[in-house]
């Protein structure tokens, strides 16, 4: 919170507001809670992946495997 001093304009007011929020790291850490994925969420995101992967890799050898010359 900034209070704002008699003869001072907002904009100013509202620029030193920012700055404590950057000097404080408040602004970071909202950054870190906005894009936060627990371990468990982290470890689903690989093993789909994983699967992802095998799967398209499968249907690769199978498309080769069948195509005729």
């Amino acid at each position: 919170m900034v209070n704002i001093a008699p003869g001072e304009s907002i904009d100013a007011a509202y620029r030193r507001y920012i700055r404590e929020m950057i000097l404080n790291g408040t602004f970071k850490q909202l950054e870190r809670q906005r894009f936060h994925l627990g371990k468990g969420q982290q470890e689903r995101d690989k093993r789909r992946q994983v699967y992802k992967t095998k799967r398209k890799r499968a249907q690769a050898r199978r498309k080769n495997r069948n195509k005729r010359f």
